[in-house]
C-alpha cells in the first residue's frame, strides 16, 4: 500500500482496486496462557488497537480497518461485523478492570520484517495506553510459520492470514489460525465447531440460511476474540496508463486474456 500510494497522483499509472481483498492482518491470542485465557482480556485487546492508524501508516491507506476477517466481496461481510470493535481505550480499560487487572505484561511475537515490525510497534503503543506492557519478540518469517503450525506462539502474536476471500466456511477449516479442529490459539468450543460445520455443509452460497450460518461464525470470532482481525488489505492492480483489460482473480493472479495496449 505504501508503494502504491506513491503512484496515485502520477498520470502515467492507473490504479484499480478489487473488493476481494489481499488477505488480512491480525493479532492472535493464546487462550492457554494465564491472562489471555480470559475472554474479557482478549476483548480489551480488540478495543485497544487503533485499526485506522494501521491502515493509514502501514498500508498507505490501501485497506479497510476491520474487526472481522471478511473482505467486501464475501457474503459473510457486513459493516456491523467490520466495526464491531473500534478504537476505544476506555472500554478496553473497563474490561481489564472487570477481569481484575490494572496492568499486565505480555510477550508479543512478530516476524522481523519492516512492515510487520511496524504493526507490532503500533499494537505495543496502543496496549500501553490501557496498561498492558508488551515485550516484542522478533523471529524470522520461517520460524514464525513453524511456531504458528506447532501451536508454540506466546500469549500474543501478529501476522497476516488469507482464505477469507473464498467460501466463508473455508477460513475456519483451512486457515490454521481459525481452524475449528486445531488452531494456533488452542481455542475450541462446541458453539464454534457447530457454527463452522453448519456453514461447511451448506450447498447454497448466499441464501438467507447460508447468510445466517456465516453470521454465527462471525459472532463466535468476534465474541471469543482469539483471533483479533485488524485490517483487510486492499487488492490493487497497478499498471501503466497504456495497459487496458488486465484483471486479477480472487487469489491475486494476473489475468491477461483481454489485455491490450493503447
Amino acid at each position: 500500500g505504501q508503494d502504491v500510494a506513491q503512484l496515485k497522483d502520477d498520470k502515467q499509472f492507473r490504479i484499480k482496486g478489487y473488493d476481494t481483498g489481499a488477505g488480512a492482518l491480525y493479532l492472535g491470542a493464546n487462550v492457554k496462557e494465564q491472562y489471555t485465557s480470559d475472554k474479557r482480556v482478549r476483548q480489551a485487546l480488540s478495543w485497544a488497537v487503533d485499526r485506522e492508524r494501521i491502515v493509514k501508516q502501514v498500508l498507505g491507506g490501501y485497506g479497510q480497518a476491520s474487526a472481522a476477517p471478511w473482505p467486501k466481496s464475501s457474503p459473510a461481510y457486513s459493516d456491523a461485523n467490520a466495526t464491531r470493535y473500534q478504537h476505544d481505550p476506555d472500554k478496553a480499560r473497563a474490561l481489564l478492570t472487570e477481569a481484575g487487572h490494572d496492568s499486565l505484561s505480555l510477550p508479543l511475537a512478530h516476524a522481523s520484517v519492516p512492515r510487520v515490525t511496524a504493526i507490532a510497534q503500533i499494537i505495543q503503543y496502543d496496549l500501553k495506553q490501557i496498561g498492558i506492557t508488551t515485550e516484542l519478540q522478533p523471529y524470522d518469517s520461517a520460524t514464525m510459520q513453524k511456531k504458528l503450525i506447532a501451536q508454540q506462539m506466546p500469549a500474543l502474536w501478529t501476522m497476516g492470514h488469507g482464505f477469507a476471500q473464498v467460501h466463508p466456511s473455508t477460513l475456519a477449516v483451512s486457515a490454521y489460525p481459525f481452524n475449528e479442529a486445531k488452531n494456533t490459539s488452542q481455542f475450541s468450543s462446541p458453539a464454534y465447531t457447530e457454527a463452522v460445520r453448519a456453514a461447511w455443509v451448506r450447498d447454497d452460497a448466499e441464501g438467507p440460511e447460508a447468510l445466517a450460518a456465516y453470521q454465527r461464525i462471525s459472532d463466535q470470532l468476534l465474541d471469543e476474540a482469539f483471533i483479533i482481525d485488524l485490517a483487510v488489505e486492499a487488492q490493487v492492480e497497478v499498471a501503466t496508463a497504456k495497459v487496458h483489460g488486465a484483471d486479477l482473480n480472487k487469489f491475486g493472479y494476473l489475468i491477461l486474456d483481454d489485455a491490450y495496449l493503447v
